[in-house]
Formats: structure tokens, sequence, C-alpha cells
């Protein structure tokens, strides 16, 4: 059995998973959040594009980026991942984390660019 792999010289990204965070409620009783960094990590981030955009597309409307990096337990869809792109900064908002291969060596998250 062959395992998947990600060569190292793919992740070429710096990202930072962020998650949101409730510090307090406004007069209103709504709640005050700030996102908070949770793990800084070297990834590989592809835009979607082709046969590619269309499969993921089929269960995600709004899907744009898939995001590779080493398996890391604990993330999840509610976080973001704050992505430095070119010298902007873009804020990813995550639809899907998964393990696909399942054997714990690959993270591999669809994301849409998130607009505040």
């Amino acid at each position: 059995m062959q395992w998947p792999s990600l060569n190292p010289g793919e992740c070429r990204e710096q990202i930072t998973w962020q998650r949101k965070i409730v510090t307090g409620q406004d007069s209103f009783g709504q709640d005050i959040y700030t996102w908070w960094d949770l793990l800084l990590i070297y990834a590989k981030v592809e835009s979607l594009s082709g046969l590619e955009l269309q499969r993921e597309q089929q269960r995600w409307a709004e899907a744009q980026y898939r995001v590779r990096h080493s398996f890391v337990k604990g993330m999840q869809p509610k976080d973001r991942i704050a992505w430095n792109n070119d010298g902007e900064t873009l804020y990813l908002d995550v639809l899907d984390v998964s393990d696909r291969e399942g054997v714990r060596m690959i993270t591999t998250v669809i994301a849409k660019q998130w607009v505040p």
C-alpha cells in the first residue's frame, strides 16, 4: 500500500489558523469576539480550477481554495485561516477540514475567501 505524501518543498505558504473567541457583550447583549491565533504552519495553498473546482463545488458551492499541510488534530470548520499572499492578508473561511486519506498525515482544507 502506498501512503499519501505531501512534499515539504511544496509547502511554501505560511498560514495561521485562527479561532473566534467571545470576549464580552455589547450594550445590546450581542457577543463581542476576537480572533485568536491557534497555529502557525507552512502549507500548500491552491486556487481551485477546472475539474477540481467542479468536484468540490458539488458539495460546497462557494469553494475557492484547497489548503494542504501536515496533519494537525483539532482544527474545525468554524475556524478561519489568515494567509499572507504577496503582502496582502487574505482570510479564508473554512468549509471543510478532513484527513481524506485517513492516515493522519495530511490535513486537507476546502475554503472560500472570507469577507468581513
